[in-house]
């Protein structure tokens, strides 16, 4: 699960903590990627 708390206590505004969160789960699952785990693998974690 991607936590964007900490962007929205830091005075984000709703488009820019989805933006955040969107980021960080693409990085997520590039890096998974790279290690050989498919997309389905990647998302039952």
């Amino acid at each position: 699960m991607i936590n964007t708390a900490v962007y929205h206590n830091g005075g984000a505004n709703a488009v820019q903590e989805i933006a955040y969160g969107l980021s960080a789960a693409v990085n997520i699952y590039w890096k998974e990627q790279k290690q050989g785990l498919s997309i389905a693998a990647v998302s039952e974690k």
